[in-house]
Formats: structure tokens, C-alpha cells, sequence
């Protein structure tokens, strides 16, 4: 453990916090492998609340003692008259250390230990507080693993629901309630992109874990600008599409956010009454996609900020809402599946009725190593 060892033996502050090696004893390499299961998490909710000793549900034993009004849970211990000595022999390994204790072999190192801590009190204090600050701050963490992983679930399930209503009513012609299911698929894509955000901003390596298989590029930029269709047209634009590609990419699912993270940024920041191009080209093991847009303008020096997080161009229409997090996710989910993405503005500028410069705004992505497939789109 990268914790502090404050005593002899492996221990615990409070019932959700980590176990810490011990000086003497460091955690033996099964108890390290199960402290985090449901039968270990249970035990201790029980045993670390009031002094006492119990036999774990491994054998190992778990004694609570009150060091200078602090709780501290000695674990994964071999007491006489405690544990089960036939189980923890089960347990242990040749790289482990855990010694046999009579009763009151443990009893008189425990003393030992009070009357250091009572010698150092406030070098202890600070240390014990510094640990349960630490516990507390995972606790808060994982509970929002937690949450967010059903929150997962859940989107996945709302959004696998509403694509099959918008195919339903788009086949017998309900446009109105065709706009309403798409603006409700348009909700749970940004409900994903925040719970994607969160794993990006405290967790930067999550990405990295992520299996990846081929995933057919362009269906998915056509699948994202037919169901934002009617967004553009709230914003006078058209999403035109030229060009095709029959590959597949070898990437993590992650990337089937890039479709609605630029296209939601084209239609967000493009000037009325302009068109949204979405351009396929492929050539070779190459493929390139470029979505362009006449949008506001930034200055020329800011346009390699637009990649960093939080970070808005101070030409943006005060309208304009946002959160300066688009352009960041999308580079780095390119970063993660070697995609390369480049940002350039056009030069002629237009100006809106409020003022705001306008130029082509345009993204392109460049895929190397795509696979081709035989198969109609």
C-alpha cells in the first residue's frame, strides 16, 4: 500500500477506508485481493464501529482496539483463541508474514504501540486525519463510480429505445413526433458526453482500458447527422454529406462521440441561413473526414486553445451557450485511437445582425490504417 504504516500490523481507520500494510506485517497477498468484496466490505461494517475481536470469514483475525480515542482495526491477523489457524494456513503464502501471536504476545505490542502513539500524539493525530480524509475522498469517488455506471446503463437503454421509435415514426411519416424522439436521442448523446467527460477530467487512462473493434465510420457520421437533422434546421442550416466510405476503423467505442461532438458544434456556432458540410474521402488504407461550417470566428492565435479544456474564444456570441469542452473531448478520444485532428479558419469573414465574425470553420479528421469492406452502406 502507498498509505503511511503507522503500526506494526496491517490496519483499518474507519469500515470503508483501505486496509494499510503494517510495519512489522504487511497484508497478506489474499486478504489484498479480497478486502474489497462484498463478504469483507459486510464483515467490516460490523466488526470496525466498536472494540473487540472477531475471526473474519476467512479465519484471519480482526481485533478493534481504542488507541488514544481513536478506532483502529488490527486485521488479517493470526491469534491464539482468535482465528482459525488451519484456514489462515490455507491463506497464506511463502511471500506472506504472518506471525502466530498468543493472546498475550499481541496484547503487550499493542501496549507498545499506545505508548508510542501517546509519545507522539499529535504526529499520530495529524496522520490518522490525513488517512480518513483520504478514505473519505474514495468513498465520495466510488459512490459516483458508482452512480454514473447505472446512469450508463440506463442512458444506453433510453437511447437504444428512442432510435427504434425515430426508425418507427420516420417510416410512417410522423415528422412531429419524429423531431420529438430525435431531440430526446440529441438529450441522452449529451448525457453520455458529460458522464464521458467525468471519466476523462479524474480518470485520463480510462480510455486506454477500452476494447477496440472495427466500427464503420461514415454509417456513424450519417446515423448522427440524420438524427440531429432537425436541430440544424432550428438553426437555418442544412447537414450535407458528399462522399462515402465502406471501411472500418479499429478504434473504442468512445469514438462514436466524435460524430455528435462536431456536428454539435457546427450547428451551435454556424451563422443562420449557412449549410453544415460533412466531406468523406478515401484513398488507399486513408480515410479523411471533414466537417465544415461557417461559424464564429475566433482569432487567429486562440485556435490552438480551442483544443484545451474549458477553454471559449472570446469572439463567441454571448449567446451562445457552451462549456468550452467539445473540441477538447473530440482531440482527446483522436489522441487515444491515433486519429489525427486539425482545426483551420477560413479567411473570408462575414458578420451576423449582432455583430459576430463568421468564418469556414473546418475539422478534419484523418483515419490511416482503415479496412475496406466489401459491403453496401
Amino acid at each position: 500500500m502507498s498509505k503511511t504504516s503507522l503500526y506494526i500490523f496491517p490496519f483499518k481507520l474507519s469500515s470503508t477506508g483501505d486496509i494499510v500494510d503494517g510495519i512489522m506485517q504487511p497484508l497478506p497477498v489474499f486478504c489484498r485481493k479480497q478486502c474489497d468484496t462484498k463478504t469483507c466490505r459486510d464483515f467490516y461494517n460490523k466488526v470496525c464501529a466498536q472494540t473487540g475481536s472477531k475471526m473474519c470469514p476467512y479465519g484471519f483475525a480482526t481485533i478493534t482496539e481504542d488507541i488514544c480515542g481513536s478506532l483502529v482495526t488490527f486485521t488479517s491477523l493470526d491469534v491464539v483463541g482468535v482465528s482459525d489457524r488451519k484456514l489462515v494456513q490455507k491463506r497464506v503464502t511463502r511471500k506472506d508474514y504472518v506471525p502466530r501471536l498468543t493472546r498475550n504476545d499481541y496484547t503487550q505490542m499493542v501496549e507498545k504501540m499506545k505508548k508510542s502513539v501517546t509519545l507522539l500524539g499529535d504526529y499520530y493525530t495529524h496522520k490518522h486525519n490525513t488517512l480518513l480524509a483520504a478514505d473519505d475522498y474514495q468513498t465520495k469517488i466510488d459512490t459516483l463510480d458508482n452512480t454514473f455506471h447505472e446512469l450508463r446503463k440506463l442512458n444506453g437503454r433510453l437511447k437504444a429505445s428512442v432510435e427504434r421509435m425515430i426508425a418507427s415514426l420516420d417510416s410512417n411519416y410522423d415528422t412531429s413526433l419524429s423531431k420529438d424522439a430525435k431531440d430526446i436521442f440529441a438529450a441522452s448523446q449529451l448525457i453520455t458526453i458529460r458522464l464521458s467527460t467525468y471519466d476523462l477530467i479524474l480518470n485520463p487512462n480510462s480510455t486506454l482500458n477500452y476494447i477496440k473493434s472495427p466500427i464503420p465510420i461514415y454509417k456513424k457520421f450519417d446515423k448522427v447527422a440524420r438524427l440531429l437533422d432537425y436541430q440544424a434546421y432550428e438553426s437555418g442550416a442544412i447537414i450535407k454529406i458528399s462522399g462515402n466510405s465502406y471501411s472500418t476503423y479499429e478504434c473504442n467505442d468512445m469514438v462514436e462521440l466524435l460524430p455528435y461532438l462536431l456536428l454539435d458544434n457546427a450547428i451551435k456556432y454556424t451563422m443562420w441561413g449557412k449549410d453544415i458540410e460533412l466531406q468523406f474521402s478515401e484513398t488507399g488504407s486513408r480515410l479523411v473526414v471533414k466537417v465544415i461550417s461557417f461559424s464564429q470566428r475566433p482569432s487567429e492565435h486562440e485556435i490552438n486553445n480551442l483544443f484545451d479544456r474549458c477553454y471559449r474564444s472570446k469572439n463567441v456570441s454571448a449567446k451562445t451557450t457552451g462549456q468550452g469542452l467539445g473540441l477538447y473531448i473530440a482531440r482527446y478520444i483522436c489522441d487515444a485511437n491515433n486519429i489525427s485532428i486539425d482545426l483551420k479558419i477560413g479567411k473570408k469573414v462575414e458578420t451576423d445582425n449582432d455583430g459576430v465574425k463568421h468564418s469556414d470553420f473546418i475539422v478534419t479528421l484523418q483515419f490511416d490504417g482503415v479496412v475496406q469492406n466489401n459491403v453496401s452502406l
